[in-house]
């Protein structure tokens, strides 16, 4: 019985963290304007994110809607791709192998020197 009840705890508090709108920061601290970003989310299913000339100094906010993308219930990538003119294009990415939804929101920075930091909001 004990062992039953914890797996419903379990199974609930993994529900919890799941059921929410998530957010993903994009910030613009490279000097340049960045001519488009693209967001993936890799589980189940994939969920995309296109958001065009964003000038230096500028954050866009990124809204994920609750289930979206489908979880498998085991992993999660985000993938982030900048591309800036006259530069190769800037892509990174984070994986999560303990669930497959977005358990934080994020910030995610190019800095002036074209490199990506990943932030999670707190």
């Amino acid at each position: 019985m004990r062992i039953l009840l914890v797996s419903v705890i379990i199974q609930f508090l993994f529900v919890s963290c799941s059921s929410q709108e998530r957010k993903i920061f994009f910030v613009n601290k490279s000097g340049s304007t960045v001519d488009s970003t693209i967001i993936n989310i890799f589980s189940a299913t994939e969920f995309s994110i296109k958001k065009e000339k964003i000038i230096n100094n500028d954050t866009i906010v990124n809204f994920i809607p609750i289930g979206r993308p489908e979880s498998n219930n085991h992993d999660i990538t985000i993938q982030v791709t900048v591309y800036i003119n006259g530069v190769s294009p800037v892509s990174d990415f984070r994986y999560n192998d303990l669930s497959g939804y977005l358990g934080s929101d994020y910030f995610i920075i190019i800095n002036d020197k074209k490199k990506l930091e990943w932030k999670i909001a707190e």
